[in-house]
């Protein structure tokens, strides 16, 4: 037999509360992008279902946890790659992180089933996602202005 994973959902649960605890009257967000780490994208989210919100990495993700039933607030944390992805997080009442000026393009030129909550990400030195401080004040305006951005744009590093 090969290496396996042991996933203790119990366990799970506890650092949960632990995170509540710890932060008392904070919202979390809990990442089970790529599969939850390889645990099981579905069975995490269901383990987890007393957190605020869950965070994936793809639009994709985000629509199989629709699909599958779960009805949490979803952020993409990439945010959406191509008009496709941004059409599909509308449609499924995804939240997306707005990184680069590429994706502030598509929402500006984009017609939307339905505004979508947006996350403007800036780079506070992992030089990898995100704006860089000093274009984040007309990054927020332009995300604020938006008539396909469901107010108040919501801020992440």
């Amino acid at each position: 037999m090969g290496p396996r994973a042991l996933i203790d959902t119990a366990a799970l649960r506890h650092n949960l509360r632990r995170a509540r605890d710890a932060a008392p009257g904070s919202r979390v967000i809990a990442v089970i992008k790529a599969d939850a780490y390889g645990h099981g994208m579905l069975r995490v989210a269901r383990a987890l279902a007393a957190a605020d919100a869950f965070g994936v990495a793809r639009v994709e993700e985000g629509v199989w946890l629709r699909e599958a039933g779960i009805g949490h607030e979803i952020l993409v944390l990439e945010g959406a790659a191509e008009v496709e992805e941004l059409q599909a997080a509308s449609a499924n009442r995804l939240q997306l992180a707005c990184n680069n000026k590429e994706q502030l393009r598509m929402l500006r030129e984009a017609t939307l089933p339905r505004p979508v909550t947006c996350w403007l990400k800036m780079d506070t030195g992992m030089h990898r996602l995100g704006f860089a401080p000093q274009a984040a004040e007309a990054a927020w305006g332009e995300l604020t202005g938006s008539p396909v951005v469901a107010g108040p744009v919501r801020m992440m590093t």
